[in-house]
């Protein structure tokens, strides 16, 4: 059976019509939905292509999996390329942070503390904290860090830091009227910086809007003079935004995340990284019902005589 020329090339208009759209991202709303589900609309041209073959469609089978091909290399492409597979490496020497969003976690105060202890990172970042939150946080950690920064604002703006290492310095900057958090550390005789920052979603400012925290916050990271810097947090929005894109591009940070993820959410959080570091490992977190709640990850600084700018 095979289909009549007309509806062969109207499907072809089509998907080439979708994944074009998702590669250039026009501020289109129903363009912004569909690219949340990239992930998703690779697997559903991927199953037409298979359709396809039962009819005998050959110029749509070439089609649908030409076009799967193209956006799952533009979406791989603004993964990380550089994380670090050497087995040598010692992962108990790295930098290692873990940020949790505590708004997504739905298992026990008691069950989580379980899992941070057990992970035992070197700094926890928390984000969308409730009062109640703060104080089990604090009190039950205590033991193992004994340096707090606390942004007790209701919340979206509420964080939470908690570290092994002493803060030569922390400080509080603005984006869109909400504020971040800036914190420098000293590990391996250089000084760290850590930006936790929230970028508010779009249904919050609007779509046209959300691109100028992104902005603002790469014109901050920019004035730095400090270039050892790793920034973590939420971003509301997935890695292969064009808004990430130029983010990275402007800034020449590089992006934590290597994989695509197939959870039944789009993880929102990210760690972006300069060039000063390599990513030696980085882990999704989950909680007992499997909801994604944060990200964990090693990170270790290279000789500055070796660096090159991959973004």
């Amino acid at each position: 059976m095979k289909w009549n020329k007309p509806v062969n090339i109207i499907l072809q208009i089509l998907i080439g019509s979708l994944v074009l759209s998702l590669i250039l991202q026009p501020d289109i709303p129903l363009v912004t939905i569909l690219n949340e589900h990239a992930i998703w609309i690779i697997i559903g041209l991927i199953i037409t292509g298979l359709i396809s073959m039962f009819f005998n469609n050959k110029s749509l089978i070439y089609f649908s999996m030409f076009s799967a091909a193209i956006l799952t290399f533009y979406l791989k492409d603004l993964s990380n390329e550089n994380l670090v597979f050497n087995k040598n490496i010692n992962i108990k020497t790295a930098l290692h942070i873990m940020h949790i969003n505590i708004f997504n976690v739905e298992e026990s105060k008691d069950k989580l503390l379980k899992r941070i202890i057990k992970t035992d990172p070197d700094i926890i970042t928390f984000e969308e904290l409730t009062p109640d939150w703060n104080t089990f946080l604090i009190n039950k950690l205590n033991f193992k860090y004994k340096n707090t920064i606390v942004l007790k604002n209701l919340d979206l703006d509420s964080k939470l830091v908690l570290s092994k290492y002493e803060f030569i310095n922390k400080d509080t900057f603005e984006i869109a009227n909400h504020p971040q958090l800036d914190f420098t550390i000293f590990y391996k005789n250089n000084t760290v910086k850590i930006i936790l920052s929230y970028i508010l979603p779009y249904s919050f400012i609007g779509i046209n809007n959300s691109k100028y925290q992104l902005d603002d916050l790469a014109e901050y990271i920019n004035k730095n003079s400090n270039k050892n810097i790793i920034l973590i947090g939420e971003f509301n929005q997935v890695y292969w935004t064009k808004r990430i894109k130029n983010f990275l591009f402007k800034t020449k940070f590089n992006n934590a995340r290597r994989s695509l993820s197939f959870s039944k959410r789009n993880p929102y959080d990210h760690i972006f990284y300069s060039g000063r570091f390599k990513c030696v490992e980085l882990k999704e977190i989950y909680d007992s019902k499997n909801n994604h709640i944060g990200i964990d990850g090693y990170f270790r600084l290279i000789d500055p005589n070796t660096i090159s700018i991959f973004r």
